[in-house]
This record gives C-alpha cells, sequence and structure tokens, in this order.
C-alpha cells in the first residue's frame, strides 16, 4: 500500500468538503473549508423544536417523560416537542407499522402478564375508591350501555370519559353518573388525563 503525497492529501480533502458543502447547502464553513464551530443558538424553554412555536411548559402542550439515568438517578421532564406535533409523528409511524405495533404490544403482553395485571388492578382500584357509597351504579351501567351502543350505530368507536379524571394530578374525580359522559374514542385518547379547559 503506497502512501499519499501531501499534495494528494490535501487534495481528498478538498474534494471531500466540497462534496459535504454540496450535501449541505445551509452549513455555515470558514475560511479554508473548515466547518465552523459556532455554537448553535439556544432552544428557548418551551419552544417546541419541530413547529418552532413557544408554548407555556405545562401538561397541556408537552408530554412529561421520564428517565433513568446510567448511574440510576431518576429524571422527569417535558417533551421537546408539542403535544400537536408528537401526535402527528406518533400517528404517521403508527399508520405505516401497525400490524408490527400490534404485535408488539400483543408480545409485552404474554411477555410480561404480571405487569399488565398490575396496571389494570392499579386503575380499577382507583376507580373502587373513587366510588361514593350515593352513587347510582344503575345509571353509571346505562352511561356504558350507551357508549356500546352508539359504537353500533355509528361504526365509531365510544367510550366512557370521566370529566374530572380520576388519577388526575392535582385533583382526583369521582366515579359517578355525574362525572361520566360518552365520547367518541379518539377525542377520549385525545384528552387522556388532563383536567377540563375551563371556558373562556
Amino acid at each position: 500500500m503506497t502512501s499519499k503525497t501531501p499534495d494528494q492529501i490535501r487534495k481528498y480533502k478538498r474534494d471531500w468538503m466540497r462534496q459535504k458543502r454540496a450535501a449541505h447547502p445551509g452549513m455555515n464553513t470558514v475560511a479554508g473549508g473548515r466547518p465552523s464551530r459556532a455554537r448553535k443558538p439556544k432552544r428557548i424553554p418551551g419552544q417546541c423544536i419541530k413547529c418552532g412555536e413557544v408554548f407555556p411548559q405545562t401538561s397541556e402542550f408537552f408530554v412529561t417523560i421520564k428517565k433513568t439515568m446510567k448511574d440510576g438517578r431518576r429524571w422527569e421532564g417535558f417533551a421537546t416537542e408539542c403535544r400537536p406535533c408528537r401526535n402527528g409523528r406518533f400517528t404517521t409511524h403508527y399508520a405505516e407499522n401497525r400490524e408490527s405495533q400490534i404485535q408488539r404490544v400483543m408480545d409485552y403482553h404474554k411477555l410480561k402478564p404480571e405487569k399488565v395485571r398490575a396496571r389494570n388492578m392499579k386503575r380499577y382500584a382507583r376507580k373502587v375508591h373513587a366510588t361514593p357509597a350515593w352513587a347510582d351504579q344503575r345509571k353509571i351501567e346505562t352511561i356504558y350501555a350507551i357508549a356500546d351502543f352508539l359504537t353500533r350505530r355509528t361504526g365509531v368507536l365510544h367510550q366512557v370519559d370521566h370529566y374530572y379524571p380520576i388519577m388526575g394530578k392535582t385533583s382526583c374525580g369521582l366515579h359517578t353518573e355525574a362525572n361520566l359522559r360518552v365520547i367518541p374514542a379518539k377525542a377520549n385518547q385525545a384528552k387522556g388525563n388532563r383536567e377540563p379547559t375551563p371556558p373562556t
């Protein structure tokens, strides 16, 4: 293997940098074609990295993410994407990989059934404890029956939503007929565990 001369090395670097600039027209460079080491401007707190808009840093606009560091420390903070951008990205990904996503969930249920049962029982226990003695069970069952009827009649999946979530962060609603409403499943999943937005 023959070693390259200094002129050949310089020519190789120039050609490589030209290809790099052609592939990335917006790349900053300094004299000699070397990439600029200028720091990127810091992201404004509450700014979405995808759409660039600035929102209040609350759970209404950003998803809360929890991570466990390598040293065992727990980190919790808001996502860098706003909810509409994040939901759009996940919706597109799910639509393109629907079968694999369903299979992944089924595999998880088979691999860790105890975790799935524990999660379901936790919500069931909270619902039971959130049901006062004066709640009308027949009316509650009627509301769930209405959701099933609307699903069959319209062909659109309907679910029963707790207007004030029974597992809210700042407040806990009750599992009573007055706190239940029938809405499309898409709207229920979009609302999640957030509290209702007060009228303006």
